[in-house]
């Protein structure tokens, strides 16, 4: 595959698993997920972000008037 940000080569990697100083994840708790890392600029991939990219949100309104100071 390639990168979609510099088409350079992207490699199959571990998910990030989120922790906190409440949760530490066992090895069980790892998700069955693909990730892909860029050799060349390091972006990161995962269904997570290809999900919200392919997302259509709408764009916010904005105000013709200027806010006051």
């Amino acid at each position: 595959m390639t990168c979609p940000r510099c088409d350079g080569l992207l490699l199959a990697t571990l998910p990030l698993v989120w922790s906190s100083s409440n949760y530490q994840p066992s090895p069980g708790d790892e998700p069955d997920l693909q990730a892909w890392g860029c050799m060349n600029c390091g972006n990161y991939l995962d269904a997570v972000i290809l999900t919200h990219r392919s997302a259509s949100h709408p764009l916010a309104e904005v105000s013709p008037e200027p806010l006051a100071a």
